[in-house]
């Protein structure tokens, strides 16, 4: 899968969370669906969470 961002293109792999980093890999964005549990809807803001 490849993106385009400016003129420049860029590959981009979908990996699942915890799996071991390729050697090659670089820069990696996680994302999740929810916060981890114990984490209260009043603190999504100042931890980082967007809700």
């Amino acid at each position: 899968m490849f993106l385009t961002i400016g003129g420049k293109r860029m590959a981009i792999r979908l990996v699942r969370l915890g799996t071991p980093r390729a050697p090659d890999e670089g820069l990696r964005i996680g994302t999740v669906r929810r916060p981890p549990r114990g984490v209260r809807k009043e603190d999504y803001a100042s931890l980082d969470f967007v809700a």
